[in-house]
C-alpha cells in the first residue's frame, strides 16, 4: 500500500503538467478560435455587400468579392466611380488597395531582417571594450527608424481605405454617408454599414458609370 502512494506521488507532478498543459492548450483554442469567428464574420459581411453593390453597379465580375485577397480590388472598383475626385487625377483604388494589402507585411519582414541583423552587429560591438555605448545606441536608433516606418506606413495605408470607404459611403449612403463614415473608422463597424447599404440606389456616380433610366411610353 505504501509503495502504491509513493508512486502515485511520484507521478503526480507529472500528471499536474499535463494537465496544465492541456487547459493552457483549451485557452489559446478558445482565444484564436474566437479571434478567427470575429475576422470571418467581418469578411463575410463585407464581402456580401461588395458583392451586391456590384451588381447593382453592374460591374463585372461582383463574385470577386468573395475570392481570397480580392475583395480590396473588389471595393477599390465601386470607389472608383465615385463623381469626385480627392486629388487632381483619379486613383485606381482597385489595383492601388490591392497592392496595399501585401505592402505592411513585406515591408515588416524587410525591417525585422535588418532587426536581426542589427542585434548581432551590437552584440559584437557589446564584447569591444568602449564600445557598449555604441552598440546601445545602434540598437535604439533601429527602433525608432522601425517605429517611424511602421507609423508612416499604417498612414498611408490607412489614407487610401478610408479615401476609398468615403467614396463608397458617399456613393450608397446618401445623405448620411458623413456619420457612417465617421462611426465605420471610430468603431470598426464598417462591414456591418456596408451590409446594411448593400440594397441601397447608388447615387453621385461619374457620369460614364450612369445608367440611364428608360422612359416607358404611354
Amino acid at each position: 500500500m505504501l509503495n502504491l502512494l509513493s508512486t502515485m506521488a511520484d507521478t503526480s507532478p507529472n500528471m499536474s503538467d499535463e494537465v496544465s498543459l492541456v487547459v493552457l492548450l483549451v485557452v489559446y483554442g478558445i482565444i484564436f478560435g474566437g479571434l478567427f469567428a470575429v475576422l470571418f464574420v467581418y469578411w463575410l459581411f463585407k464581402a456580401i455587400a461588395i458583392f451586391k453593390m456590384s451588381k447593382k453597379l453592374n460591374i463585372n465580375m461582383p463574385w470577386l468579392s468573395f475570392v481570397p485577397y480580392c475583395l480590396p480590388f473588389a471595393y477599390g472598383r465601386i470607389a472608383e466611380m465615385y463623381n469626385k475626385n480627392h486629388f487632381k487625377k483619379p486613383i485606381k483604388y482597385s489595383i492601388l488597395l490591392l497592392i496595399l494589402q501585401f505592402v505592411p507585411g513585406f515591408l515588416v519582414f524587410i525591417l525585422y531582417f535588418f532587426l536581426f541583423a542589427i542585434v548581432f552587429a551590437a552584440a559584437a560591438l557589446m564584447n569591444i571594450p568602449g564600445m557598449e555605448v555604441i552598440a546601445v545606441i545602434l540598437i535604439l536608433l533601429f527602433y525608432f527608424i522601425f517605429f517611424a516606418v511602421a507609423m508612416a506606413i499604417a498612414f498611408f495605408v490607412n489614407l487610401f481605405n478610408y479615401l476609398a470607404c468615403w467614396n463608397v459611403f458617399a456613393i450608397f449612403g446618401g445623405e448620411k454617408n458623413v456619420l457612417l463614415f465617421i462611426a465605420s473608422i471610430t468603431i470598426g463597424i464598417e462591414p456591418f454599414v456596408l451590409f446594411a447599404l448593400r440594397n441601397k440606389e447608388p447615387q453621385n456616380l461619374r457620369e460614364e458609370f450612369v445608367v440611364p433610366e428608360i422612359v416607358e411610353e404611354n
